[in-house]
């Protein structure tokens, strides 16, 4: 399903293609440098390439999800666990470095 939604987003069947820009668009900083930005439910910033990544994660305590988008690369990954300690959401960081040090 989330492959599914990553084609849908990532194509204008769906939204044209000004809903697309928007929905890309950086529109609110979440740190102090502006390195990260919030865009229309998304965690959008420059990937360790430049490269833009969209980003949404959450959990309820119980569950964690994290769903990375490297649009610009085709490259999704997503997560879904029913382990939602803290110190091991960094499983996609894991995964991207694995991913990109192979690739670039």
């Amino acid at each position: 399903d989330m492959l599914r939604w990553h084609e849908v987003l990532s194509g204008t069947t769906v939204l044209d293609a000004q809903a697309i820009h928007l929905l890309h668009k950086q529109h609110i900083p979440t740190d102090r440098e502006g390195s990260v930005f919030y865009g229309y439910g998304w965690s959008i910033e420059p990937d360790e390439c430049g490269t833009l990544l969209i980003s949404h994660n959450g959990s309820n305590g119980i569950f964690y999800c994290d769903f990375l988008r490297f649009v610009e690369k085709d490259i999704i990954i997503f997560i879904a666990t029913n382990w939602a300690r803290r110190k091991d959401r960094h499983v996609g960081v894991n995964i991207i470095d694995a991913i990109f040090k192979n690739i670039y």
